[in-house]
């Protein structure tokens, strides 16, 4: 980007702008570990999410062919480093799918070499829950047959193997890494006031060197002023900005006096698997078939248009009362080209 000419270039050509907003959001952080960008999973797309369900219907189709028990193992292991909100989601996922539809449709003789762990740098999973809900949600990883690995560090990935920090080796040809996210880098001809990566904004979400531009969401970096914190990374915070965003762009436009921006958080909900949720809202927590549904509310009430909340939901009853789809998802090379 060109600050000073006020332009934004991109593959698809050069746009000029009067006023800009930076939402580019964030990617994932390996935190410089080696092989780890090569050698595993990340999961910040929805193409992301394709692959590793493909990933996970061919693993079992080598499995029926696998020649030793060894090969079987390593096949047949299943690990995700990170326990924040999408490590423990995605690892109860993997257990509902892996033990609740996969194995139901190969050899139940493969049932004893599947293997899923979760590995974690932290002492304690889902750190900005409370205790009782943390303690809850550990007890359902492992009722879901999850080998939780707490207070361990991944300190090298290979093909086929990961290294942690007190010297063991696990083996696997599934490594999926979600231990965290880095503010997406930006270049620009005229370098702006970041922290950490984020760049720094004022109370009213403006770039205070470049006031016709604005930041949102994990690439920026509001410091909340009744905590004195900076907001953190998360769905909500982004959400939230937008709308403080839009509105402030609106009112410079129009000549008016921007509204500073103020954030109040609601809480937090993370799945733990079909059925089961954990959530704090409002200062009440949740735990269950209760906070599953609301964890599904939520998700629902954000989608724009009255049809297509319909159309969901709709889908979602269905899904009630179905199996899990195991159809893998190839898109033509003609299509990706176009």
């Amino acid at each position: 980007m060109s600050l000073r000419d006020k332009l934004v270039y991109t593959d698809k050509g050069v746009i000029p702008y009067d006023f800009l907003v930076l939402a580019l959001g964030s990617e994932t952080n390996y935190h410089a570990v080696s092989g780890a960008q090569e050698h595993t999973y990340p999961l910040k797309t929805l193409e992301d999410a394709i692959r590793l369900k493909n990933h996970l219907i061919e693993v079992f189709d080598k499995a029926v062919f696998a020649k030793d028990e060894t090969e079987l193992a390593k096949l047949l292991h299943f690990v995700v480093v990170g326990g924040g909100g999408t490590g423990v989601e995605l690892v109860a996922e993997i257990s509902d799918f892996v033990y609740g539809t996969l194995s139901k449709y190969y050899n139940p003789q493969l049932d004893g070499f599947i293997k899923i762990s979760l590995v974690h740098a932290g002492d304690e999973l889902l750190q900005n829950f409370q205790r009782s809900i943390r303690t809850k949600s550990k007890n359902v990883m492992r009722k879901k047959n999850i080998n939780v690995r707490l207070g361990l560090k991944v300190i090298e990935v290979r093909d086929g193997a990961l290294v942690l920090n007190d010297g063991e080796i696990m083996n696997s040809d599934t490594i999926v890494w979600v231990a965290g996210v880095k503010p997406y880098e930006l270049k620009t001809d005229v370098p702006l006031e970041t922290d950490q990566g984020r760049v720094v904004v004022n109370r009213f979400l403006q770039v205070p060197s470049h006031p016709n531009i604005f930041a949102l969401g994990d690439m920026a970096a509001f410091t909340n002023p009744e905590t004195a914190e900076v907001l953190p990374m998360l769905a909500q915070v982004a959400h939230k900005e937008s709308v403080g965003v839009a509105r402030n762009v609106i009112r410079l436009v129009e000549g008016k006096n921007l509204i500073p921006y103020s954030y109040k958080h609601f809480g937090d909900l993370v799945s733990l698997g079909q059925w089961l949720a954990a959530g704090e809202l409002f200062g009440f927590k949740f735990f269950g078939h209760l906070a599953w549904f609301f964890w599904r509310g939520v998700y629902l009430s954000k989608l724009l248009s009255f049809s297509k909340k319909i159309e969901v939901l709709i889908d979602w009853t269905i899904d009630f009362f179905t199996p899990r789809d195991i159809s893998a998802i190839y898109q033509c090379p003609e299509k990706q080209e176009k």
